[in-house]
């Protein structure tokens, strides 16, 4: 039986809690803050959900 060393173990995480390859910890960085913003659609009525770019508009939370 050999040993999972911790490289291993942290990409094996990483894959099943975000659903990308882990590279490096710059890249896993990057996904787990692009991950925690929330970015919601917000729409003033059921007939108006275009902007002037013909796509929702989005408004990031802080």
């Amino acid at each position: 039986m050999s040993r999972e060393s911790i490289r291993d173990r942290v990409a094996k995480l990483f894959k099943k809690r975000t659903g990308v390859v882990y590279q490096n910890w710059i890249q896993a960085l990057a996904v787990t803050l692009k991950q925690k913003k929330k970015i919601i659609c917000v729409y003033s009525s059921e007939d108006c959900k275009v902007d002037k770019d013909g796509g929702p508009y989005e408004v990031e939370l802080k």
